[in-house]
């Protein structure tokens, strides 16, 4: 009999052919590697005890075809005529009258009482106010299995899996860490087996589904209940600090994993490829100099070259001239305007919602729009899909105003000056001096 004490060394001898799916061997390499888990994790726990309890079930049923027709010869005339000959018929009234009325009271009261204790079990579920990231990629995860879905919505869920999941301060773990870092295989095995697919049917075993069933069921979200905001409780609200914690190493990929991954880059082309070369997104990009530099005009361009040619929504936040006729007169002088690009005078209080439905922010500019480094990590955590363009002013002297800190954000870096544009950063590849239209 297999134990989960000897499970690591009894399963590899067992006839790959005599089991199921979700007993084959890519399960078992997620029990192997959970297995120093067990006792630690009550999912963990159950998924193996299930796993072990289906092994023994269907082996025994494999190893038993013998004494199936034993249990046909058991057909004996004796045995059913000893049944046929009990029909004492005096005992019949006799069991109709007693039982009958003192069995029905008791069936009736005790079984609904025991349907209150079903009640108890939701008290061990633990109730939040907000669904946990990990929560609602689960639950994400869980949709989307064994259904088919379009390469772009996989990647989106995996770089959301392996942006979002970091340890709080305590450097505690993220909850059911193993099970999101085998989502994360799951996805990437399949998305690189079938590259050359628009969508396909994510596969996944029904046991790890329905083990990920039960982590997700074990939170209850409780609705907030919402407030109408006073002048007595606005001075008790606190700015929240957008700092990013430590990783919990989810993101890491051995190497032969990431020879064959794939990523999304944009095959720019003319002047965009010879100044920022080949980005993959979600991008970063810095642009600096002195008023009429021409940052603001090239980045227009470049914002309508996103919308035209890549199909990307781009919202160009204008704090420094806003919905103008200033604006009005340079999109129509650069002939910039698309359906694709929309305006915002950067006048709202929550940017972050602003920026919730679009493919690329233009930020025009950082130091206008007031924003510090804890702001730009805060803005890129909530939105992990979305590129930015950053726009900064330049001191008289050319050189870039604001925190060293925002320069580590990005990954390319660029400086307008005298209507050129020079590449002093550049993790893409463009590395040419490009002259800056102004028609």
């Amino acid at each position: 009999m297999i134990t989960r004490k000897n499970i690591i060394a009894l399963y590899p001898k067992i006839d790959q052919s005599l089991l199921p799916g979700v007993l084959k061997k890519n399960e078992f390499d997620f029990i192997k590697e959970n297995i120093d888990l067990y006792g630690q994790d009550s999912t963990i726990d159950e998924y193996i005890n299930t796993f072990v309890a289906k092994l023994n079930e269907t082996l025994s049923k494999k190893s038993k075809p013998v004494s199936k027709p034993k249990t046909v010869s058991k057909p004996k005339p004796v045995t059913k005529s000893k049944t046929i000959s009990k029909p004492k018929v005096k005992s019949k009234p006799k069991t109709v009258s007693k039982p009958k009325p003192v069995r029905k009271p008791k069936a009736v009261s005790k079984p609904k009482r025991k349907t209150v204790k079903k009640v108890s079990t939701t008290k061990k579920r633990t109730k939040v106010e907000e669904s946990p990231d990990w929560l609602l990629v689960i639950r994400k995860f869980i949709r989307m299995a064994n259904r088919e879905n379009s390469q772009t919505v996989l990647r989106s869920l995996l770089k959301e899996i392996q942006t979002k999941f970091k340890a709080n301060k305590k450097r505690t773990a993220t909850p059911y860490i193993s099970l999101i870092r085998r989502m994360q295989d799951t996805i990437i095995e399949q998305v690189n087996k079938n590259l050359g697919k628009k969508s396909f049917v994510l596969k996944v075993p029904k046991m790890f589904v329905s083990l990920l069933k039960q982590a997700s069921a074990k939170v209850i979200v409780s609705k907030r209940k919402t407030s109408k905001l006073t002048k007595k409780n606005l001075s008790g609200i606190k700015k929240k600090s957008h700092k990013v914690g430590n990783l919990s190493g989810l993101g890491i990929v051995p190497t032969t994993k990431l020879v064959q991954m794939s990523f999304k880059t944009l095959p720019f082309t003319g002047q965009w490829q010879k100044l920022i070369g080949f980005p993959s997104v979600p991008f970063h990009l810095m642009f600096y100099g002195t008023g009429g530099s021409g940052k603001s005009t090239l980045t227009i361009q470049l914002a309508h070259y996103l919308a035209e040619q890549h199909n990307m929504k781009v919202l160009f936040v204008a704090k420094e001239e806003g919905i103008s006729q200033t604006a009005q007169d340079k999109f129509k002088r650069l002939n910039a305007y698309h359906k694709n690009i929309f305006i915002s005078d950067g006048a709202s209080a929550s940017l972050n919602k602003q920026l919730k439905d679009f493919d690329v922010a233009v930020l025009d500019s950082i130091n206008e729009l007031n924003l510090s480094p804890d702001d730009i990590r805060g803005l890129i955590e909530k939105n992990p899909n979305l590129s930015t363009i950053q726009i900064f002013k330049a001191t008289k002297d050319g050189k870039f105003l604001g925190q060293n800190d925002f320069m580590h954000m990005v990954q390319a870096q660029f400086k307008c000056e005298n209507g050129f544009c020079y590449p002093e950063k550049n993790r893409f590849g463009g590395n040419e001096v490009v002259e800056i239209s102004f028609k």
